[in-house]
């Protein structure tokens, strides 16, 4: 409307003025003039003055133009200091308000950020002439506008040219005098943040200049609050790191532990631990410092430093002794430690983590503990001894006495004789138990040659059948045949299995119904397993390894060494020979013998 207005009086100035001048000149010459001529100088001066109005009219548009273009550059490079400057969306949005309201000349502005129910967290306005309380509790309940609704659904401006119409149910429109309303999402990377809406004029409705405008600046805010999430999300992260970290560097400083890290063969990190009890330790890993190492330990201790090299395990432990102050030349004191050492990443390069414990008071109390041990199984072996050596000694010493006081009497010379077979019963039975022991203590070592494990088990067998039946007890063989030869004594074994069978023979002696034993052999990898299992009462419940030690028996009659010698001939051939609870229902004698040669165990 103005632009014709001031074309119509630029129009009708311009002749008016061209007539005025047309006449002065014709009064001027001959003081008549001509119709026409006037009409036709006032059409030229019209055009010429509607030009030069339009002219000036385009140059003030111009202007204009360039102006809220400045405002605009001045309003984004706001908003871009405020993106950068603000901690939260708190700091951001109310200023983004005033200044889309300042500088883009909106009417009104509005912008929530909305949570993930679509719910407002945060709200801020600038120039609304109504409450925006309802506003927000209509967000709360769920009662969104329709122009937020669909711009939540759609990726460019929502326009509404007549709010005062089409949006009589929004708590926005009670008294609106706005011409037109536009409301976009506030979007980056598929995430939606929340909505804007302002106030314009319908020029800027109908302008798609205009219209990209306010897209471009929601997606700056967009864009600004997206920026502020990462940094807030830095912000969090960079505090759990923190407090990770502290966690951590309380656990290791405090640890019990010695803790430390090599990396490129230098340590660079110690915890307080491992500076207090083991300051020489990371020594050890060069190879120059085997001189602290206890020297039955140095081997193990290089093969330990190869496998460190190797990098072909990702943990590794170790137990060895050493000297952490001085060589045991000078007096240094032995230490006992086990080391965990694992392959990590210390700040961006390959290093290894050391665990470093000190057991030295762990294995001294293991150390007591065995020789306790072997004290207690001394004082069995005495026991047992003195109780098998005790009756036989007795009689020859009542025999004795008897001889004593009839020796030279005629009458009692085949009493006599009666007396001295005694005492050489007796004598015979204190050699045998003295035999025993030292049999056990300093048994015969094995005379290892391929052997076919079945054939000295059907020797033993032979041996005991007709013990066996006679007292009514069925044998079970199960012997796989073409077994393997494995390397072992006849001999040795066959007095095992010797012994073994006449166990769970006597285990049954005083047992009604049915007597069975099992006698089974087989091969398991590169193990041959050989059973003996009875159906009579079983070992009882924790006696499983007693049953083991010398002269330890729950037979009336035993001398408690057959169990024991027969463990330590299997240890002596590479093997083992444990106890089990028996398909049969008592208990079960597995020997488990190597295929690939043979080799003494000390035990």
């Amino acid at each position: 409307m103005q632009k014709a207005l001031t074309a119509i009086g630029a129009f009708f100035g311009g002749a008016a003025i061209l007539c005025l001048l047309l006449g002065a000149m014709r009064s001027a010459d001959s003081g008549s003039g001509s119709l026409s001529i006037y009409a036709v100088a006032g059409l030229v001066g019209g055009l010429i003055g509607l030009g030069a109005g339009l002219g000036s009219l385009r140059s003030r548009r111009d202007r204009r133009r360039i102006a809220r273009l400045n405002r605009i550059q001045a309003a984004l490079r706001r908003i871009t200091h405020l993106v950068a400057e603000a901690n939260h969306s708190g700091e951001l949005v109310q200023p983004v308000c005033s200044y889309l309201r300042q500088y883009f000349g909106y009417r009104h502005v509005w912008l929530a950020i909305l949570d993930k129910a679509n719910q407002s967290a945060l709200m801020a306005h600038e120039g609304l002439q109504v409450p925006i309380e309802p506003l927000r509790s209509g967000f709360r309940d769920g009662n969104l506008p329709d122009c937020v609704r669909r711009a939540l659904s759609h990726p460019g401006p929502i326009l509404i040219a007549a709010p005062c119409i089409d949006c009589r149910n929004c708590p926005l429109a009670v008294g609106c005098t706005e011409r037109s309303v536009m409301t976009t999402r506030l979007a980056y990377r598929d995430k939606t943040f929340g909505v804007l809406s302002v106030g314009a004029t319908s020029e800027a409705l109908i302008d798609p200049r205009e219209r990209d405008l306010f897209q471009a600046v929601a997606q700056d805010i967009a864009f600004g609050l997206y920026q502020l999430d990462l940094k807030t999300l830095r912000r969090r992260t960079g505090e759990a790191l923190k407090r990770s970290e502290a966690r951590f560097r309380n656990l290791v400083e405090n640890a019990l532990t010695g803790i430390f890290i090599l990396q490129d063969n230098k340590v660079v990190y110690r915890n307080p631990e491992q500076k207090k009890a083991f300051a020489s330790l990371p020594k050890l890993f060069k190879l120059q410092e085997m001189r602290l190492v206890h020297p039955e330990d140095v081997e193990k201790v290089r093969h330990f430093q190869r496998q460190i090299k190797s990098r072909k395990k990702w943990v590794m432990d170790i137990d060895f002794r050493f000297y952490p102050d001085k060589p045991p030349a000078k007096g240094g004191e032995i230490k006992w430690v086990f080391c965990r050492v694992s392959r990590i990443e210390y700040l961006g390069r390959e290093a290894f983590l050391f665990y470093v414990m000190d057991i030295t008071r762990a294995r001294e109390l293991d150390h007591l503990l065995r020789i306790q041990d072997k004290m207690a199984s001394l004082g069995r072996v005495a026991a047992g001894i003195a109780h098998e050596i005790r009756n036989p000694l007795s009689g020859i010493n009542i025999y004795l006495n008897t001889l004593e006081k009839i020796h030279e009497r005629p009458d009692c010379r085949e009493k006599v004789r009666e007396i001295i077979e005694r005492l050489q019963s007796a004598s015979g039975k204190i050699e045998t138990v003295i035999r025993r022991v030292i049999d056990f203590s300093r048994p015969t070592s094995p005379k290892l040659a391929p052997t076919q494990i079945n054939d000295p088990i059907e020797e033993a067998l032979k041996l005991c059948d007709a013990t066996l039946r006679r007292s009514g007890i069925r044998i079970d063989r199960q012997l796989s045949p073409d077994l393997p030869a494995c390397q072992a004594d006849p001999q040795l074994i066959e007095q095992v299995m010797l012994n073994l069978i006449t166990n769970a023979a006597e285990a049954m002696q005083q047992q009604e119904g049915p007597k069975a034993i099992g006698v089974s052999s087989s091969v398991a990898g590169h193990v041959l397993r050989v059973s003996v299992a009875d159906s009579g009462p079983g070992v009882p419940c924790g006696d499983e390894e007693r049953i083991f030690t010398p002269f330890f028996t729950t037979k009336k009659v035993s001398t408690g060494i057959g169990l024991s010698l027969s463990r330590r001939i299997i240890a002596d051939h590479g093997g083992t020979l444990t106890v089990g609870p028996s398909p049969l229902g008592g208990a079960r004698f597995t020997i488990e013998l190597p295929l690939k040669g043979g080799h003494r165990c000390e035990t």
